[in-house]
């Protein structure tokens, strides 16, 4: 969080193959996820583009969302974790629990680092407060937003999403690394 706050994160961007990433995240998370008897699913097109990214911050924010939404969904509760193009051709990762929820009240707290919902004597769920205020800085700087869907009760939604600028197909990226592999030449 000081790196975030001193504007000292440094960006390693290359093209990310998001179907790598989530399978990264779900093989690094399924043991948390089986001892919380909580299903772990991936929707993941199969012809789905890259984005120019780093792949470090992308794995990063997809692990925290992940944790988080295993974290708060009760035993035989699901997280999945989706990823898509929408309409305009901008890159949606979602991760949906069928989770506690949040009250309206607190969404907009819980981007603030070091904010828990819950006081110090009744928490039921460890955590510092710095996930979700990390992912916003990391989707962010690399031109991405956070978005967080709640009900209290049915779960909750967290989108990164990374702008149409961000996306390139296989193609395009092949063609890309072959011109930089030229121009090293």
């Amino acid at each position: 969080m000081a790196k975030v706050e001193a504007n000292e994160l440094n960006l390693q961007e290359g093209n990310v193959d998001l179907g790598d990433v989530v399978q990264s995240c779900q093989r690094l998370t399924e043991e948390r996820a089986k001892e919380g008897n909580v299903t772990l699913r991936a929707d993941i097109a199969h012809d789905l583009p890259l984005i120019h990214a780093d792949r470090r911050m992308v794995t990063q924010i997809l692990l925290n969302l992940v944790s988080n939404a295993i974290k708060f969904t009760p035993d035989s509760g699901t997280v999945t974790v989706t990823v898509a193009l929408d309409e305009v051709g901008a890159c949606a990762i979602r991760v949906a629990d069928t989770g506690i929820g949040i009250e309206p009240e607190h969404l907009a707290l819980i981007m603030k680092p070091f904010y828990q919902v819950e006081t110090v004597m009744q928490r039921k769920y460890e955590g510092t407060g710095l996930g979700l205020p990390l992912v916003k800085a990391m989707a962010e700087i690399q031109g991405a937003t956070l978005s967080i869907d709640s009900h209290v009760g049915s779960g909750t939604t967290a989108t990164v999403l990374f702008p149409p600028e961000a996306v390139m197909t296989r193609q395009e990226a092949m063609i890309t690394q072959q011109e930089a592999g030229a121009a090293a030449d």
